[in-house]
């Protein structure tokens, strides 16, 4: 549990992740040092937002509040090596999942990669506990991260999206 009085260092950390986690629209290239901060960044950050949650620091509006994902099945008999290619991507569906159950997936994953289309800057991460590795793996946008963070820290939902200007990518 977090005690009140540390609520706000908990809060001022989970925002300066949403800051640098949004930067990365704006790097070019990565390391290993780099992903390694990322990875810090996504799963202390789900981390605090599930401590504050169960020490019922979060007001009920942000509790509340669902987050679309996009689901894919996992292919039924694969003997993929790769555990990313256990999955059927052509078959993806909209889902949506509770503040807590975020949290979860990614705190107890079996999964988890960013995703670097191009090999040049993360636009997103799958992810899925191991329990739900079974059944289906997920992907969410870094926008939608930097959202989810953002909601928590100003307590109320906050949408971002993407612009690209002069060949730079940012979240506003």
């Amino acid at each position: 549990m977090i005690d009140s009085r540390l609520k706000k260092f908990w809060l001022a950390e989970l925002e300066q992740s949403a800051n640098f986690l949004e930067q990365l629209y704006r790097s070019k290239g990565g390391n290993d040092d780099l992903e390694f901060q990322v990875e810090k960044a996504i799963f202390v950050g789900f981390y605090a937002i599930r401590k504050l949650l169960e020490s019922k620091l979060l007001p009920t509006s942000v509790v509340s509040l669902n987050w679309k994902f996009t689901s894919y099945p996992k292919n039924k008999d694969s003997n993929e090596a790769k555990w990313i290619r256990q999955y059927n991507h052509g078959e993806g569906s909209e889902k949506q999942l509770g503040l807590e159950a975020v949290c979860n997936q990614f705190i107890h994953s079996a999964h988890f990669s960013p995703f670097v289309p191009d090999g040049t800057f993360c636009v997103g991460f799958y992810f899925a506990s191991d329990n739900a590795s079974k059944r289906e793996l997920y992907y969410i946008q870094l926008v939608n991260v930097v959202s989810i963070f953002l909601s928590v820290v100003n307590e109320k939902k906050v949408k971002l999206s993407v612009q690209c200007s002069d060949n730079v990518l940012s979240a506003k």
